[in-house]
Order: structure tokens, then C-alpha cells, then sequence
């Protein structure tokens, strides 16, 4: 798989990519600012134990895939996950508005199931 440039996108090009990528009636990715830092963030909810190992695995494979890997903290049937690319300074590229994507797009086939 051919990488893009790892290239800083633009605060206003962030908000609009997250309108795109977040659906109604589902978890929203943020940006989140820190004194010289950006990163996505999103809280998911799944309905069992089971079905969050499964979305957590299906995120491993996406992550490795795209040899970029969120930071992700899980309690029970609660994740949070955090984006950036620590390559440029801790802001956002395409690398991880693609990431926060495709993982959005898995979490609405398994909460749909």
C-alpha cells in the first residue's frame, strides 16, 4: 500500500473531514487541542464483552494494515481511542483522519448487528 506524505492538514480541513466521517446517532470523533498537540478522539459503547473484543480486533487489523496505531483504552464493553501522528509533531494528517474512518464505518456494522 502506497503511503501518503505526512503532512499537517489544517484545522478548518480537520472539521470538515469529521462531518464527513461522523454519522447521526453514533459516537462523534472530536479534535482535541493541547498546548502544540492535535489528536482525534472517540468514546464507543458496545453491548457486550464479546462484541468488543471483536471491534477491538477488527481495529488491530485495520491499524496494522495502515501501519498507524491509535493509543486505545478499554474497560469491559467501553473504548476510547485516541489518533495523531506522532511523525509530525502530534497533529493530524490523512493517515489519521483514514484511520478514524474506517474504524467508524466498522463500529456501525457491529453496532447494527
Amino acid at each position: 500500500m502506497a503511503h501518503k506524505p505526512l503532512v499537517k492538514i489544517a484545522d478548518q480541513l480537520i472539521h470538515q473531514s469529521l462531518v464527513s466521517i461522523n454519522k447521526p446517532g453514533a459516537p462523534q470523533w472530536q479534535l482535541i487541542t493541547r498546548s502544540n498537540s492535535q489528536l482525534l478522539s472517540v468514546h464507543y459503547q458496545l453491548s457486550t464483552f464479546k462484541s468488543t473484543w471483536t471491534f477491538l480486533n477488527s481495529i488491530a487489523q485495520q491499524a496494522a494494515k495502515a501501519r498507524h496505531h491509535p493509543t486505545i483504552i478499554t474497560t469491559y464493553n467501553k473504548i476510547d481511542l485516541e489518533i495523531t501522528t506522532h511523525d509530525v509533531g502530534n497533529h493530524i494528517t490523512e493517515l489519521d483522519l483514514d484511520l478514524a474512518k474506517s474504524i467508524h464505518e466498522e463500529y456501525i456494522k457491529q453496532a447494527n448487528k
